[in-house]
């Protein structure tokens, strides 16, 4: 009694206050992806990757937690920490999964879903003003990512791009891949997509990127990733330490200026997809030179540490030039480890979503690695799109998640 009688009183309004002000200050968990069991064990993969059998480790699959795990078994401390760390004290690389948390869904019950499908389509227009609509068997996408052959000597990227051929999803072709693209576009498949990411290099040089252009166009790529985040590599102390690399963040990589995008867009019949915006400002002046489609992503916090996610910038986007994603197709990466997060970001109006980190450590595992990582992401969507109560992912909007949490992370300023 004499403890009871020491506590405060206090009004139902003054303790629900109290106690959500100590929930906003908790910070979301580190979760499965970035726990200190990330910082690498002592694998062989990309020698002998010995000790592991793939049908074994692929059955016990459920969600992306079991394909980090299996990574770590096979993957040497220098391939995992390039491919699983970021740029910096790596703050983006976790921000991108965490800010998911701050969002929360608003079901509703009592739909019909007996129709449910993650079919999507996406029409995306080139310089001339030409549209052309691509298909697929959901919204996700294979991101271009580099290196898949450092990943699996054996497969590289072949594996990937019949793992997305089987799945029904579109194939982003990194420009630093590993098989040369007239290689992959000998495998590509009937109607199968391929999108082919362009890096000019720091030396503008109009020909080698016309060049470049021809060949993605004859190994069969139908539309143009064009990266502009990466004037430097980003400071990514991880991965030099695992490698003992000197550090190489003071050389300008690649070369990109609003009128390189303009000439670019002017000379190629592919439609162009900017890669790498992370500003609302950006996103406009993409909408307005008469690009085919904006993509935001901070390169898996690989490059600029400290970078807003790219559920941020669509929020951004939402706040200040409502009815963008309407006028211009908006993808989105970056940490798209669940049905969850890509649900969230295509109701925050994202078109279609991108697989980067996941499609290299379930390619450790070979193409059956990488199908089986994409059905485990198509199953769980198709399970939780139904728990929404929506039975498209067209039919996803601002109205089927709680921003409330997250919005104080939005830009507030003047815009520039």
């Amino acid at each position: 009694m004499l403890y009871r009688k020491c506590l405060p009183m206090l009004s139902v309004a003054a303790l629900a206050s109290q106690v959500a002000g100590q929930y906003q200050a908790i910070p979301p968990s580190m979760g499965p992806f970035f726990d200190e069991a990330t910082l690498g064990q002592l694998g062989d993969f990309g020698e002998s990757n010995t000790g592991v059998d793939p049908a074994t480790e692929i059955a016990s699959w459920y969600d992306m937690t079991d394909v980090w795990r299996t990574a770590q078994k096979v993957l040497s401390p220098a391939v995992w920490s390039r491919v699983a760390g970021g740029s910096g004290h790596e703050e983006s690389m976790r921000w991108n999964s965490h800010i998911f948390e701050y969002i929360t869904f608003r079901p509703r019950m009592g739909r019909d879903l007996g129709n449910a499908s993650l079919a999507t389509s996406v029409t995306l227009t080139n310089g001339a003003g030409v549209a052309a609509t691509f298909d697929s068997a959901s919204p996700f996408f294979i991101s271009p990512s580099g290196s898949h052959g450092v990943v699996n000597p054996q497969v590289a990227e072949n594996g990937t791009v019949r793992a997305a051929a089987a799945a029904g999803v579109i194939a982003g072709i990194a420009q630093y891949a590993t098989v040369p693209i007239a290689g992959l576009g000998a495998i590509k498949s009937e109607n199968q997509t391929y999108w082919y990411q362009l890096f000019p290099d720091a030396n503008w040089d109009p020909d080698a990127v016309l060049a470049k252009l021809d060949a993605a166009k004859a190994a069969g790529c139908s539309a143009l990733i064009l990266t502009v985040d990466t004037a430097s590599e980003g400071w990514q102390a991880r991965a030099w330490r695992d490698h003992g690399d000197d550090p190489t963040g003071n050389t300008q990589q690649h070369l990109m200026t609003w009128e390189h995008i303009e000439w670019i867009k002017d000379n190629t019949d592919l439609p162009v997809i900017l890669k790498g915006i992370l500003s609302v400002e950006d996103a406009v002046m993409a909408r307005d030179m008469g690009l085919g489609g904006v993509y935001l992503s901070n390169h898996g916090g690989r490059q600029l540490d400290g970078a807003p996610a790219p559920a941020q910038v669509l929020m951004e986007i939402n706040k200040y030039a409502p009815g963008l994603t309407s006028a211009i197709p908006v993808f989105a990466d970056g940490a798209i480890y669940s049905a969850n997060h890509a649900l969230k970001m295509l109701a925050l109006g994202a078109k279609m979503v991108g697989l980067g980190r996941p499609v290299q450590l379930s390619l450790t595992m070979g193409q059956a690695g990488v199908e089986k990582m994409l059905q485990n992401l198509h199953d769980d969507m198709l399970v939780e799109m139904r728990q929404v109560g929506v039975s498209s992912p067209s039919q996803l909007g601002l109205k089927n998640i709680n921003t409330q949490r997250a919005v104080g992370f939005v830009y507030d300023g003047e815009l520039q």
